[in-house]
């Protein structure tokens, strides 16, 4: 089993701590990510992760080899121009 995949925690910011106020300088640690400002992806937010890269991944119909081909040549000729 891989292990999940760390994001910034949502429940302190990414600071580890909790503050109390806007005066609060440190608060209490964040129980999320035990004060260390990342934690592991819940299966929720992995699911809801793969989902937007898969919609970002169909905004643009995937390209044969020959059409991949053809067009890191024209780049290759906008460079050399």
């Amino acid at each position: 089993m891989t292990e999940a995949p760390e994001i910034e925690c949502p429940d302190c910011d990414g600071w580890g701590f909790i503050r109390e106020n806007a005066d609060d300088i440190i608060g209490t640690t964040c129980a999320a990510c035990d004060g260390s400002g990342w934690r592991p992806m819940t299966d929720a937010e992995q699911n809801a992760a793969a989902e937007r890269q898969a919609a970002d991944n169909m905004s643009e119909p995937p390209m044969s080899l020959d059409e991949q081909h053809a067009r890191a040549w024209a780049q290759k000729q906008d460079l050399r121009s």
